[in-house]
């Protein structure tokens, strides 16, 4: 069935019609990028989210670097670094780290695995829409990134004082952030809606 599309330029008003994979529609008016059908972006997206969660899991339980110095060698991981302002009685600067680098990312992983793995085989969990309503709310609270920043800017300011030695979780959410990444562009929001919708239907 087709529906009325709103042009995120323009607010042009157009009939979305089904696409061939790989193709995408634009605006007839101003040519901006409508929607998209991507190719196996479900599937895509349900394999990276599977990676994702194992590299999520990797990055908090394994060393995130080594500080080595006067011949002594210390490794840090990230519980460490919550347990740390915990310590300090800095509760809101902890709980602001345990939400946005493991809490939301891990649940963000878990809301796409819940809605996408039943979707490949043409079944629905209950609330599937409602989660991934609030999955998709919640993006922008996901800093993974800027994480990144922060941890490269304190290690350039570190190592004029002792070695650092990125560790395995280093690398591991490097490799989580290109991957989330990935699956944000591999799945296209409006796909998911109509197979939901479908299997609703059905």
């Amino acid at each position: 069935m087709n529906e009325l599309i709103a042009c995120p330029h323009c607010d042009l008003l157009t009939r979305r019609t089904p696409l061939p994979p790989g193709r995408k529609a634009l605006c007839p008016r101003c040519g901006a990028l409508l929607y998209r059908c991507r190719r196996r972006g479900i599937e895509t997206a349900l394999a990276l989210s599977c990676s994702g969660l194992i590299l999520l899991l990797i990055a908090n339980l394994a060393p995130l670097l080594a500080l080595q110095k006067g011949g002594m060698s210390q490794e840090v991981i990230l519980w460490s670094g919550v347990a740390l302002f915990v310590g300090r009685g800095e509760w809101l600067l902890a709980l602001l780290i345990f939400v946005t680098l493991i809490l939301l990312p891990l649940l963000r992983l878990g809301a796409l695995l819940y809605v996408l793995f039943p979707l490949y085989y043409r079944q629905q969990l209950p609330y599937a829409a409602q989660i991934y309503r609030l999955n998709y709310a919640a993006s922008p609270w996901s800093m993974l990134e800027i994480f990144l920043l922060g941890g490269l800017v304190s290690v350039v300011k570190l190592g004029e004082m002792a070695v650092i030695i990125p560790g395995i979780a280093a690398y591991a959410f490097v490799a989580l952030i290109l991957i989330t990444a990935w699956a944000d562009y591999a799945l296209e929001p409006h796909d998911v809606w109509m197979r939901l919708r479908r299997e609703v239907a059905g």
